[in-house]
């Protein structure tokens, strides 16, 4: 039950998953703390006129709403890592994403780890070490003619390749079905050690020698010089 109320005060009423949060005795969000929270978060937020400011899903389904990035539930604390917790991460939508163990002793992260094996390791009985980011998450590039024609896919793709990447930990940022369209740095001063990765070639025809020329570079993560080396091919156009 709510606790005794003061205009222009907050009331709260807890029960064991939740604390409801009304203002001048009007509802204003609802503090989730419940086994199936996966982490503490705050939804919905009202504004002083008690317009929902914040999105519903993955709460609720609402009509019209995006539906990307399910672990993003109203208004959260967002830091990755907190002595071993990882906020960020905490959430049911990660239950399918590997938890890097070496060089860790707390017993509490291994076992977190351990219950956290994806069901395609399990099925084929890897363990962590085997089970990495790549062989759950192989790089798919994939031509988007080839996804409404799927013959040409062996013509038209990238091959599928088992790369080390993450979630959320740069410089390799990726999964089956995202990932960077180019990784590029350089310093002023020092361009000749700058780089630039991509994952497909300069030329747009497949049968062209330069169609996946660099993909392996992005693939595995070999640095490709960004400046221009010496001329090896003349393109001449003709009128």
């Amino acid at each position: 039950m709510y606790l005794s109320c003061i205009l222009l005060a907050p009331c709260f009423a807890q029960t064991p998953d939740q604390i409801d949060i009304q203002l001048d005795g009007k509802p204003f969000t609802t503090f989730h703390a419940g086994v199936d929270a996966g982490k503490p978060y705050l939804a919905p937020l009202r504004s002083a006129s008690g317009k929902i400011v914040t999105r519903r899903f993955p709460m609720e389904n609402v009509e019209g709403e995006s539906r990307d990035h399910v672990h993003h539930r109203g208004l959260w604390f967002s830091y990755d890592d907190v002595n071993g917790v990882k906020f960020w991460e905490n959430d049911p939508s990660y239950k399918n994403i590997t938890v890097p163990v070496s060089g860790s002793s707390h017993p509490d992260q291994a076992f977190t780890a351990a219950a956290r094996i994806p069901r395609q390791c399990a099925s084929e009985r890897l363990g962590l070490i085997s089970c990495t980011w790549g062989r759950v998450n192989a790089v798919r590039v994939v031509h988007p003619l080839s996804a409404a024609v799927p013959w040409l896919h062996a013509l038209l793709d990238m091959p599928t390749v088992q790369s080390p990447g993450a979630h959320d930990d740069m410089p390799r940022i990726q999964g089956p079905d995202f990932g960077a369209s180019e990784r590029f740095s350089v310093s002023p001063g020092y361009e000749k050690d700058a780089y630039l990765h991509m994952p497909g070639g300069e030329s747009g025809h497949p049968l062209s020698p330069f169609y996946r020329a660099g993909f392996d570079a992005w693939a595995q993560g070999r640095p490709t010089p960004l400046l221009p080396g010496p001329a090896t091919h003349e393109l001449v156009l003709m009128p």
